[in-house]
Order: structure tokens, then C-alpha cells, then sequence
């Protein structure tokens, strides 16, 4: 869950920014209708997770309803495609990653949007960390312990990797050459 500071904060920033770009359209209140978060991931998923809470939390601060819509997968295309698509009225908001804005444009030759034309960026919502993990009797208590072991064993490792590296990893394997472990 979110602490209160950074509660406050996301949502500082997230009316500030809805405010100042809503009230150069129209006279009225924002939000006058129910608004729609558009999440890249399935039900259940962390980032829905937090989404159902942010929108639980600008509900009771906008006093209309944050309707969380989950649209998975393309590696974020799909949502960031349907928020491109939308009216640019503040309505439809997507909780994307860089894999919409930055990333996506480099692996595919062909995307659906322009992100720096049809999406605008408001403010960070959330950082994360990540942790490496091992089974406890694998025996490698630190990372030089554990990039050594799996140097040994790279023939033998796999790894899980989102689909939009799918394509260089099949060229990779196709090429024969050995995991680069540092």
C-alpha cells in the first residue's frame, strides 16, 4: 500500500496537472463525469493493485469514479493505444510504464501511437524495486557468488523475459553465443 506521504503527494500532483490542463478547455469543474484508469495488466496484477487503491482515493477526493480498466497486453500497446485513441479531455488516464513511452518505439517497428505526439506524461505514480531472489539451499549468499555459479551453469539457466524482448532473444539463442554474466 501507499504511505500517506507519497499518497499525498500523487495526488497533489495528479489534480494539479488534471486541473491546469482542464481548465483552459472548459469552464466547468473537473471531474464532471466518471474518470477511467486504464491499466496495461491483468486483474490482480501489482500494478492493478495499486491502481484500485489510487482510484479508490481520487474518488473520495474528486467526488466522481475512477473506473479501473484493465487492458493486458502487447506489452502495454493495447492500453497506451486505447488512451491514444481517447479524447484528449483528462478522462482516460493510463498507468503505463517507460515500456509505452520509451521503450516500445525502439523494439517494434510498428506501433499503433506516437507516444510523443499522443500521450502526455503527468507525473510519476509509483517506484519500485526489484530483488534478485534464489532458493535458499542454492548457496550463493552474495551476487559475485551467484554470477559465478550461473556462469558455470549457463547452458542450463533459463530466465524469464518480457515478450518485447522475445525477438532478440530468439536471434541471440539462433546465434549461438553464450550468456554475457556480469
Amino acid at each position: 500500500m501507499i504511505n500517506k506521504l507519497a499518497k499525498k503527494y500523487l495526488l497533489s500532483a495528479c489534480v494539479l496537472a488534471l486541473a491546469g490542463a482542464t481548465s483552459l478547455a472548459s469552464a466547468q469543474p473537473f471531474p464532471s463525469k466518471p474518470v477511467k484508469l486504464i491499466v496495461p495488466y491483468p486483474a490482480g496484477a501489482p500494478v492493478d493493485n495499486f491502481a484500485r487503491g489510487l482510484g479508490e482515493a481520487l474518488t473520495g477526493l474528486w467526488g466522481q469514479p475512477v473506473i479501473v480498466d484493465n487492458r493486458p497486453g502487447a506489452n502495454e500497446i493495447i492500453a497506451a493505444s486505447f488512451v491514444a485513441k481517447a479524447p484528449a479531455d483528462g478522462y482516460t488516464l493510463l498507468l503505463g510504464s517507460d515500456a509505452a513511452f520509451t521503450h516500445n518505439a525502439f523494439l517494434y517497428s510498428k506501433m499503433p501511437y506516437d507516444a510523443d505526439k499522443d500521450l502526455s506524461p503527468i507525473t510519476r505514480a509509483v517506484h519500485f524495486n526489484m530483488v534478485l531472489i534464489t532458493k535458499g539451499d542454492l548457496k550463493t549468499p552474495t551476487l559475485k557468488d551467484f554470477v559465478a555459479l550461473m556462469k558455470k551453469r549457463a547452458p542450463n539457466t533459463a530466465t524469464p523475459r518480457p515478450a518485447a524482448v522475445e525477438p532478440r532473444t530468439r536471434h541471440w539463442r539462433a546465434s549461438n553465443r553464450k550468456p554475457r554474466l556480469t
